[in-house]
């Protein structure tokens, strides 16, 4: 029995078949769009034109840049232009900044054990790559001091100048040098050592110091070298002891959700560079300051004599004025619960086994 093919079939492919090609060659083929960078806003205190920044912080950025091919992009904020540097921990942890290195001399008590690395007298070692290693092995090892940084994302540790004694007039290479002088100091601990050796300490603003020591306000300061480069301080100062009385130390910090929303393989990335890119970081940014300051100074035509102490000094120092502060704060520590005696032991454990 033959099949019949009614012919009204034929007639419908007739006329649905072109209006079929029709919009099919009108139709726009999609193309991949690029992913849209993850835009981060970081702020720091110091100006856009200082060493530390220039040649450790831009570099470090660039780096995370680069390694996450492109999906990151870090915006720097200097000179306090996005958040005061008194503020820093609140833009962070509120999302203000996605990033911000934050200084620890401008949250004294915010931050407890970490303090140890700037106790003074710790260890006669100059380099930013000491402190930056020491640190590092602390933060690993004690996590009641991880805890005070449970708000926030810590991208980095240790990046920061140790300081010096510099002064105008008279070098200090005694125990007995500093006696009826007056020091621009930053924070408790330092305070109390260059008050127990004679000194009188005057807090001044970084920007201030220059024209402080040009009036004779002050006779010197704890100063550290990055300082002294970007603000020319060897215009003023004449001397400078090149044994640390203390470590400075800054964190840089993520906003906690910020951090927690980039994709796994991002964050891993970042974690990755860590270590290696803070002390790239330590010594570009701030040990190679040394010899770049006695050149300036050099090239100014100024004095900029480095001086030594004498032969026992430091040991007298930190037996006579270090050791009484140091226990200070261990008892400071313990009374917030806190393992400040474990934390002292392990820090001149470390220091025996790395000098």
């Amino acid at each position: 029995m033959c099949k019949i093919v009614r012919p009204q079939i034929y007639i419908s492919i007739f006329f649905i078949l072109p209006l079929l090609l029709v919009f099919l060659n009108q139709t726009p083929v999609t193309a991949t769009t690029p992913e849209k960078p993850i835009e981060l806003k970081m702020g720091h205190v110091a100006p856009p034109f200082a060493h530390g920044a220039k040649f450790g912080m831009e570099p470090w950025i660039k780096n995370i840049e680069n390694a996450t091919d492109g999906r990151v992009r870090i915006t720097l904020y200097p000179a306090q232009s996005l958040f005061k540097a008194r503020d820093g921990v609140r833009a962070v942890e509120s999302g203000v900044a996605d990033i911000a290195q934050l200084p620890f001399g401008y949250f004294t008590g915010r931050f407890n054990l970490i303090e140890v690395i700037t106790l003074p007298f710790l260890t006669p070692d100059p380099t930013a790559e000491f402190a930056t290693r020491l640190i590092y092995d602390l933060y690993k090892e004690f996590p009641e001091m991880r805890k005070d940084f449970s708000t926030m994302k810590v991208l980095m540790l240790g990046p920061g100048d140790p300081y010096l004694i510099m002064t105008k007039d008279k070098p200090v290479r005694s125990i007995n040098d500093l006696k009826g002088m007056k020091l621009r100091v930053i924070g408790k601990w330092p305070s109390k050592a260059i008050q127990s050796l004679g000194g009188s300490t005057i807090m001044i603003p970084m920007p201030g110091i220059y024209e402080s020591a040009a009036k004779g306000v002050i006779d010197g300061g704890l100063i550290f070298n990055t300082m002294a480069l970007d603000l020319r301080m060897y215009e003023v100062f004449n001397y400078c002891t090149a044994t640390p009385i203390y470590n400075s130390i800054s964190v840089v910090t993520m906003n906690l959700d910020q951090w927690n929303s980039l994709p796994p393989e991002i964050r891993q990335t970042i974690d990755s560079l860590e270590f290696d890119e803070a002390i790239s970081w330590a010594k570009t940014g701030y040990d190679a300051t040394r010899t770049k300051i006695r050149d300036a100074a050099k090239k100014a035509g100024k004095k900029w004599e480095i001086v030594e102490f004498n032969k026992g000094e430091f040991e007298l120092m930190k037996e006579k004025i270090g050791r009484p502060i140091w226990e200070e704060w261990v008892n400071e520590m313990e009374k917030k619960g806190l393992p400040g005696r474990k934390v002292l032991n392990r820090t001149l454990e470390l220091i025996e086994k790395y000098n």
